[in-house]
């Protein structure tokens, strides 16, 4: 009996050290676990492993003892402390830790660890949290960190907090000189915007700071001019007829900007079209001044750059009848031989160097030609209304943008908005007046990126070419790009007219159709093959496969066919490429997209179901772009041979070519086509459309022309728009002929349709629903279209509220939806009566 309890006791003895060494470790995290440093706005300090300048948190172990992280937590929500969980890592003594605050939720081969989260410019907490989820660690409070710099211990490990103008991302701040305070930016007494009189302009700073200011677009610096009073701000012009100011290595750009050559003469020697040739500005315009401000102070953080563009003249409030949008950045940016992106620069110049005897043609490499973030030049951007209403100020990113048209002298300009530069991370205006978001009632007011775009190929024709096309398809069922020109301005100088546009990219959905933009695939057509979109493209040639294998004609193959691509949005892109007469397309300029689903979902909202479905964009050159007679190309037997070569080879016409021999769909496809000449292609109402585009522009294209002067003259803009308008005329009936050869249709009939009061009813043909805003209905409330013989028509009587569907004037068949075959031109009218 003793022996036994001598064996109980030493159990107990050897229980209780193992819960002592267990519930008592050598090192408790609480005492040597820190937050260190963290950056909330990385412009370019460091660089994670895929390249982006990502958010980014250090922790400092000052205990003696490596410290298992696995299951820890990170959070920029208090609210919930197990937002982000530890992968499997070690923390070493002394050491400093990075974990990238990216938004990418992963861990990488090399040990780079990513959040799920990113930190908001503006300020959010961080905080630490044990295994437990409620032991919170070590937290930092919110504070609003400048760009490019990061808000750590003085100390490592310390209690005192400072701001360092020189990160230390994995590595010691003891030697760091830190700041206790980030200065507010300097107050303007006269903010900018439109004047008619000079104006003095006070600068002030609530801290008593000292303040230095620029006129060039330049970053104030100590070197700058230092605020001492009042800075007259009066009308200025700039005179054209300068000499051409070269750009050198060792001297850098020279003003005005507007005389930097932009473009190479060598490309329009090859070519001999205008618009590759770069001219210098003829004729005086309004110059803006640029003012910049920033307050310093010992001790203190200097202040961020506060930016006012002024526009001054008598007859200001009309002199423009497009918004103004002013860009102000240092001129390197854009100009410096070596990293300027809007100039040929060193990197054309030692391209040609090494080949002397190439072509020169538009993606010959130069500075433009740059990409990717590391290119991205902080800019400052201000959007004015044409009456001078400000919309919106703030700092951003810009970038050069599009494929060949980089070479034109002026370029596209892609801008970003995001929380490295500004709180907000958006462009929060109406932008585009009327713009519905998706799934909501009002209009879309917030952008992460826009695009002012040289008009690509049409640049130096029209300047609305692809503007137009997408206007009349905008109720299509494929995506388009909202358009608005305005005028732009670069470091207060006059840089003509660019078409604001919304850029086709996970935002765009995120926007236009509330999606998660992290769970969306959009493919080009380029990248099918690609390593990096392979996941993304095998969804989408696993339906390519199925239709070679499986024949498409009958019913189950082509209704699996339907769950997998929205064949409405197929449709209605392929009859606007076709219609159009566009060559530069399907082997290129071909976007589709879908929601990553688990199969077909059939009751989501639209756009979530998982099916592919089409974007439209770059389509200039539709509308007979190079003015040879295109309104009699045959275009849809060129997107559906099998005998096609680069643009439309076969693999590129597959799709249209192989569905279209399915009855159901191709009835669909001529029907959905008749419904589109007889009303958005209506030559009346494109060439309506042209003149109003073309109105919106006429102010400012005498400027325009006089900025670049490849346009030629006024008239040769108008010629270019006549051409447009004679596709519009003639293009309809070449298009039916090539239908009706296509298909072995005998002829077309007119069908009539007669609504005695559009109170009581009306009546849907296939697509068309007919109202007071249909094209080509008249004033006694007939409306007349054109359609093929043979080919079954859906009309359907549709009641207003109040009344009830009587039956069809005069026929036998009274049912409320037809099936019509069209052999002769008809007539219908519904009669609707009271209920």
């Amino acid at each position: 009996m003793e022996k036994k309890k001598a064996y109980i006791i030493v159990g107990i003895l050897i229980v209780a050290i193992s819960l002592t060494l267990v519930l008592l470790p050598t090192t408790n995290p609480q005492d040597v676990l820190y937050i260190n440093e963290i950056m909330s706005s990385n412009g370019e300090a460091i660089a994670d492993t895929d390249g982006d300048f990502s958010d980014w948190i250090e922790l400092y172990n000052m205990g003696d003892k490596r410290i298992n992280l696995n299951g820890y937590y990170l959070s920029d929500d208090p609210n919930n402390l197990t937002k982000w969980s530890f992968p499997r890592v070690f923390i070493e003594p002394g050491e400093h830790f990075l974990i990238w605050a990216s938004g990418k939720d992963k861990a990488g081969k090399n040990g780079d660890i990513h959040t799920n989260f990113s930190i908001s410019s503006g300020g959010e907490p961080i905080v630490l949290t044990a295994s437990n989820g409620r032991t919170v660690i070590d937290s930092v409070e919110a504070v609003l960190i400048p760009r490019n710099m990061s808000y750590g211990r003085a100390a490592d490990g310390g209690g005192a907090w400072s701001f360092f103008d020189m990160p230390t991302p994995g590595t010691s701040n003891n030697a760091v000189e830190g700041y206790q305070s980030v200065l507010k930016p300097p107050t303007f007494s006269e903010i900018g915007g439109f004047y008619q009189e000079n104006i003095k302009l006070n600068l002030t700073s609530e801290e008593g700071a000292i303040i230095y200011y620029t006129l060039d677009g330049s970053e104030p610096t100590f070197d700058s001019n230092r605020y001492e009073g009042p800075i007259e701000i009066q009308k200025d012009m700039v005179v054209a007829n300068q000499p051409i100011q070269t750009i050198a290595a060792d001297t850098g750009p020279q003003y005005p900007i507007s005389f930097i050559q932009t473009a190479s003469d060598e490309l329009y020697e090859g070519w001999g079209y205008q618009r590759y040739k770069w001219y210098p500005p003829t004729g005086d315009f309004i110059k803006a001044t640029v003012v910049r401000a920033k307050a310093f102070k010992d001790g203190s953080v200097a202040s961020p750059i506060a930016t006012h563009t002024y526009f001054i003249d008598e007859a200001i409030h009309h002199r423009f009848d497009l918004p103004v949008i002013s860009i102000t950045t240092d001129i390197n940016n854009l100009f410096d031989y070596e990293e300027g992106i809007y100039i040929l620069g060193q990197t054309f110049d030692q391209w040609r160097s090494q080949n002397p005897e190439a072509r020169v043609l538009g993606n010959a490499p130069a500075n433009y030609q740059l990409r990717g973030i590391e290119w991205e030049k902080p800019i400052h951007i201000e959007f004015y209304e044409a009456d001078g209403t400000l919309g919106f100020s703030q700092p951003a990113g810009l970038r050069i943008h599009g494929g060949f048209t980089r070479a034109w002298a002026q370029k596209t300009l892609r801008i970003y908005a995001r929380n490295e530069y500004d709180t907000e991370g958006t462009f929060t205006h109406e932008i585009f007046p009327g713009l519905q978001k998706a799934g909501e009632d009002g209009t879309l007011q917030q952008f992460k990126r826009l695009i002012l775009r040289n008009s690509g190929n049409d640049w130096s024709y029209t300047m609305f070419r692809d503007a137009l096309i997408q206007e009349l398809v905008k109720d299509f069922r494929i995506d388009t790009q909202a358009y608005r020109p305005a005028v732009v301005y670069i470091n207060g100088e006059y840089w003509g007219i660019h078409n604001i546009r919304e850029r086709f990219d996970n935002h765009y959905l995120e926007t236009n159709y509330n999606l998660d933009g992290n769970e969306v695939a959009i493919i080009d057509i380029e990248e099918l093959e690609s390593e990096e979109k392979a996941l993304d493209a095998e969804h989408y040639i696993d339906i390519l496969n199925f239709i070679k294998e499986e024949d498409i004609t009958l019913e189950r193959n082509y209704n699996h066919v339907k769950t997998l691509i929205d064949i409405e949005s197929f449709i209605d892109y392929q009859i606007t490429g076709i219609y159009i007469a566009n060559t530069d397309w399907l082997g290129n300029n071909v976007q589709f997209w879908r929601l990553k689903t688990e199969g077909y979902q059939p009751d989501a909202p639209y756009g979530h179901d998982g099916r592919w479905r089409w974007m439209l964009f770059d389509t200039d050159y539709g509308f007979d772009f190079q003015k040879q007679g295109m309104h009699t190309h045959n275009t849809l037997e060129w997107a559906t041979t099998d005998k096609g070569s680069d643009r439309n080879a076969p693999e590129y016409t597959f799709l249209l070519r192989s569905l279209l021999e399915n009855e159901e769909f191709q009835h669909q496809f001529i029907n959905r086509f008749a419904d589109t000449m007889n009303t958005n292609f209506r030559p009346e109402n494109v060439i309506h459309q042209i003149g109003s585009m073309q109105n919106d522009l006429q102010q400012e294209m005498q400027y325009n022309i006089k900025r670049w002067e490849n346009f030629g003259s006024l008239q040769e803009w108008q010629g270019n728009i006549d051409v447009m308008r004679s596709f519009a005329e003639k293009r309809p009936r070449f298009m039916r002929q090539y239908i009706m050869e296509q298909f072995g249709i005998m002829k077309t009939v007119n069908f009539t349709i007669g609504i005695e009061d559009m109170n009581e009813g009306t009546v849907r043909i296939n697509t068309i629903t007919i109202d007071e805003e249909t094209q080509g209905l008249e004033n006694n409330n007939h409306w007349q279209g054109e359609y093929f013989t043979g080919i079954p028509i859906e009309v359907k009587a549709i009641p207003k509220e109040g009344y009830v569907f009587a039956g069809w004037e005069g026929r036998v068949d009274q049912t409320q939806t037809l099936y019509i075959i069209p052999w002769e031109d008809f007539i219908l009218r519904p009669i609707f009566e009271r209920m």
